[in-house]
């Protein structure tokens, strides 16, 4: 029909499918660490929605919901930029060069994003 498919969030699915496999089937950590900075977003991202929602989320492929989870923390344009900036790296993943400004650049946000969420849910906490 000519219409185009839009992936997004495949970058953080890839990357929680990764730390889920390894969590569960591969206690000897025999599996290749395919994803590695995929699952090490995922993973940090986890921490900050919770382990029970982000699984909620992940097994209901609701991202929606996970947008709606980290607007507590983060504007809906600043999430929706960590998604595309996952996804970047996560379709660049094969040629990752660490020298690349623009990849540089897209990691340094992604981590940046995460740190500051967490800033936030750390200070909710201790308002309560």
């Amino acid at each position: 029909n000519g219409s185009k498919e839009v992936n997004i969030g495949v970058g953080l699915n890839e990357g929680y499918t990764e730390l889920l496999t390894h969590r569960y089937f591969d206690q000897n950590h025999k599996m290749p660490k395919t994803y590695k900075l995929e699952m090490d977003i995922a993973s940090k991202l986890e921490n900050i929605i919770g382990k029970d929602e982000m699984q909620r989320l992940y097994l209901n492929a609701d991202l929606l919901g996970l947008i709606d989870s980290l607007k507590q923390y983060m504007s809906e344009n600043d999430i929706i930029k960590f998604i595309n900036d996952v996804d970047f790296i996560n379709h660049h993943n094969e040629r990752i060069i660490l020298e690349d400004v623009i990849m540089k650049n897209t990691i340094k946000n992604i981590y940046n994003f995460i740190s500051k969420a967490n800033q936030i849910k750390l200070k909710n906490i201790k308002t309560i």
